[in-house]
């Protein structure tokens, strides 16, 4: 099997597979770079002695090279701590997908916390006001509130948005797939829902509230155009994991 797979596809199996030892989806990069040298020694073994080292340089590049095409950059992980990295709801269904498992019973619930992320922007007035009228909001501690964008706390804002549209991003992603049909916080608490339309509409609400508020938010050192990209990545997966979708991912942060 490991000879139909990319080195991204190995490295994101063996995220999950290390992954599954921790509640909270983390794993040191020690960790990852054994587990996808024993997943495929030929190819991520040290030269000459395949089968007895992993070849830690060649591995690494899966989530420390450059551009999108790494773990990080397609969302598939996210850097937590010093050497250390968590899978993401992305990367978990990746991993199903590539392991021909259910995508919902490899991502399990989708969580409390995770959920109320979502169902928090969902009932903010920043995408309360979006949704009726296709505007930000004219008050700024109303986009402030939604980015959690602080004076002082670049890094904690810049979090809360990555984590936003990454967790969007994987709702989209298992709706597309027919996995779910909509988003709840359990199988036994169906009194809030979060559909596509609505998870659609929050990449809009937040792509729109960066670039209207942009001069506001780069005093904060937010930053602008990694978020920009990651609402780009957002809408591509969803398209990309959709079957006929009319969607143009060139126009679909256009506001009419």
């Amino acid at each position: 099997m490991s000879a139909e797979l990319t080195n991204l596809d190995i490295f994101v199996l063996a995220m999950a597979n290390v992954a599954a030892e921790s509640e909270e989806r983390g794993f040191f990069e020690w960790d990852v770079i054994v587990e996808a040298w024993k997943i495929d020694p030929n190819r991520n073994g040290l030269r000459g002695y395949e089968d007895l080292y992993p070849d830690s340089k060649k591995i690494a590049l899966n989530y420390m090279g450059k551009g999108n095409n790494t773990a990080l950059g397609k969302g598939f992980a996210e850097k937590v701590g010093t050497n250390k990295y968590r899978i993401t709801r992305l990367g978990l269904s990746r991993a199903a997908v590539l392991r021909g498992e259910s995508i919902e019973e490899a991502t399990r619930a989708w969580g409390p916390e995770n959920f109320e992320l979502l169902w928090n922007a969902k009932i903010s007035s920043a995408f309360t006001y979006f949704e009726k009228n296709l505007a930000v909001h004219p008050s700024w501690s109303t986009t402030a509130s939604l980015l959690k964008a602080r004076k002082g706390r670049p890094q904690d804002s810049n979090g809360h948005i990555h984590r936003l549209i990454r967790e969007i991003e994987a709702a989209l992603v298992a709706i597309a797939k027919g996995e779910v049909d909509r988003i709840v916080r359990s199988s036994g608490d169906t009194h809030k829902e979060i559909d596509v339309n609505d998870l659609l509409l929050l990449l809009k609400c937040i792509h729109a509230s960066i670039m209207f508020r942009k001069s506001d938010l780069e005093i904060l050192h937010i930053d602008i155009e990694k978020h920009l990209a990651e609402l780009q990545n957002a809408i591509a997966s969803y398209i990309e994991a959709s079957d006929g979708t009319e969607i143009d991912s060139g126009t679909f942060f256009s506001i009419n």
